[in-house]
């Protein structure tokens, strides 16, 4: 496991883009809250970590253990916080599991790091959210979700490995590549093929 410091060093990370209109609606509700957020709305599939290989080596060896996944559905249900960080989010009831296996799938082998935190499926809001005002503004994120979606669901299907230079702005995030996953149809599909070809 790749335990090391990661300061000085660039990092990557593998999320998948909130798709539209939604993503304009995150935006608008952060900016309705006091709150800091430096990246588009996202879920994260894997926190960052060291960069040890070259691009095109990671794209290879991620690409292999996506093509093993086809597209699945996530749906946001609402505002919750993270103890201990302060930061607002939005909790997932659908996919929060699949999300966790292909997390785990992925983080093993050249790209197993020690994370920071346990991994918790979610979309970030923003924060840390000062404690004195932790109350007024969770319950105001609350309102704005409620009267608004109160629920969201969404396909899973692109994911973008995203660069973070150790020396580069707060939120200078690249993307340099994207994997789309098949669709379930299309997973089976191909899946039945590579069996007969193999058989």
């Amino acid at each position: 496991m790749n335990n090391q410091g990661v300061e000085g060093q660039d990092l990557f990370t593998l999320v998948t883009y909130t798709p539209e209109p939604l993503r304009r609606w995150l935006l608008r509700m952060r900016q309705l809250l006091p709150v800091e957020a430096n990246s588009q709305p996202h879920v994260t599939i894997l926190p960052p970590r060291p960069l040890t290989m070259p691009v095109e080596e990671a794209k290879q060896k991620i690409t292999a253990i996506l093509t093993r996944w086809h597209a699945f559905y996530v749906e946001l249900s609402g505002i919750q916080v993270f103890p201990g960080s302060n930061v607002l989010y939005l909790e997932l009831s659908e996919g929060s599991d699949t999300l966790s296996r292909l997390h785990a799938e992925l983080n093993a082998g050249d790209f197993a790091h020690e994370e920071l935190f346990q991994f918790h499926p979610h979309v970030t809001v923003g924060g840390p959210v000062p404690q004195e005002e932790m109350a007024v503004i969770t319950r105001k994120a609350a309102e704005v979700w409620e009267s608004n979606l109160r629920s969201c669901r969404f396909k899973i299907q692109e994911i973008a490995f995203v660069s973070i230079a150790a020396h580069g702005q707060r939120g200078d995030w690249r993307r340099l590549w994207m994997h789309k996953l098949l669709s379930a149809k299309a997973y089976k599909q191909f899946a039945g093929a590579a069996a007969i070809r193999t058989f």
